[in-house]
């Protein structure tokens, strides 16, 4: 299954430490705000910094969402509206 990871603080970062070592899942890549940090944690976890959290989506079936609690509703609602199957860290 390819994944990605929406955020990369301290959850997201767990997720991509965690999916780039699974075998049934094939980490993707991930998306923050700040492109200076999703490129040190891609780099980090040998994985790629997307641009835009749209690409990201495009590119992946699913996708866990580690944005900040305030934030779950309206990024979740967007990517469950394109039909992509999110875990929403909480």
């Amino acid at each position: 299954m390819r994944v990605g990871v929406v955020g990369t603080g301290s959850f997201g970062r767990n997720h991509v430490r965690i999916l780039s070592d699974l075998p049934t899942a094939r980490l993707v890549g991930l998306y923050d705000r700040d492109q200076g940090v999703a490129e040190r944690v891609a780099v980090e976890y040998g994985s790629r910094a997307f641009a835009s959290l749209e690409e990201l989506a495009d590119a992946c079936e699913a996708l866990i969402l580690a944005v900040p609690t305030a934030a779950h509703a309206e990024v979740g609602r967007g990517l469950l509206e394109r039909g992509v199957d999110l875990m929403i860290e909480k």
